[in-house]
């Protein structure tokens, strides 16, 4: 009977053990697939956040490009007004024509027009307007001084009398040629009283001539100078890739240009202008150039 006894304490305490070892291996094995989804759910998290990343960068891309396109189609609007301000006034002259027409229509060959509508009709028919590709700009000074400059630093002639071919930019002091030809620049600059300046009328980057004035006894000093170039004319436009991105297909827009600028620069460091209207910078365009294509027979 003792030994029967003893015999199922053993069995009761075994199976314990076993019960006890089996919960602590689930256990094991629970944390262990609970620490792998923790690991995968990190790695998802990374991933997201470079995704995020990548997708504020193209938006940022994005924001860029419609700017740069917005500022083509104000551009577009503001070439457009311009059209419609040169055809009104013929779009008026045509009409003040058809109605002379329409009231002479039936006026026999023997009747005299009379002279005011004659004149009139005459009128009509002159465009007023300037022939095309006439280019021609006068600038100057409008300040009391320009001081300080800087070597090298463009003199900015900044009221505009002339602008017709709009080439001459008063914010940055350069004329960017609209049409390719043969142009006729000419400058002079006065000095402040008792001071030197040296200066240049500079194309493309290189100095054709130069300007050396000084004001004595209380005086202001003036210097002049004229040149005579060949210009190409300036460019800006605007390049449209494809890149491909990661995430998507995109519009790089890219701002281009190739220009001939001519300015008028000053040369040493720190030196000064006088204003007032008493310096000036003009130009105007002699002689379009004219490309000639040859014809190919056969």
């Amino acid at each position: 009977m003792w030994h029967l006894l003893s015999l199922a304490s053993t069995l009761l305490i075994n199976c314990n053990c076993v019960d006890s070892a089996t919960e602590s291996a689930i256990r094991r094995e629970e944390f262990e697939n609970l620490k792998t989804t923790v690991n995968h759910l990190k790695k998802l998290a990374e991933k997201q956040s470079s995704r995020n990343k990548r997708l504020e960068s193209v938006i940022e891309k994005q924001d860029r490009k419609i700017h740069d396109l917005q500022a083509i189609v104000s551009r577009c609007a503001e070439l457009g007004q311009r059209q419609e301000k040169d055809i009104s006034p013929q779009s008026e002259q045509m009409r003040q024509l058809a109605s002379f027409v329409w009231r002479h229509k039936n006026t026999e060959d023997n009747v005299k027009i009379p002279a005011i509508e004659r004149r009139q009709f005459m009128s009509a028919l002159k465009v007023k307007r300037y022939e095309p590709n006439t280019v021609a700009f006068f600038a100057i000074v409008s300040v009391v001084s320009l001081d300080h400059l800087g070597g090298h630093q463009n003199i900015v002639f900044d009221e505009i009398v002339t602008n017709i071919g709009n080439g001459y930019n008063n914010q940055h002091g350069v004329f960017i040629a609209p049409v390719s030809g043969l142009y006729l620049f000419t400058t002079s600059i006065q000095s402040r009283q008792n001071m030197e300046f040296w200066a240049g009328i500079v194309v493309k980057g290189r100095v054709i001539v130069r300007l050396n004035e000084r004001g004595t006894d209380g005086r202001h000093g003036r210097g002049s100078q004229t040149i005579i170039i060949s210009l190409n004319k300036g460019e800006l436009y605007f390049n449209l890739n494809i890149n491909d991105f990661k995430l998507d297909q995109s519009v790089k827009l890219t701002k281009l240009h190739t220009r001939d600028d001519v300015a008028i620069q000053n040369e040493h460091n720190d030196d000064s202008f006088f204003g007032l209207k008493y310096s000036s910078f003009g130009g105007y365009l002699i002689q379009e150039l004219v490309s000639e294509t040859s014809s190919i027979v056969g």
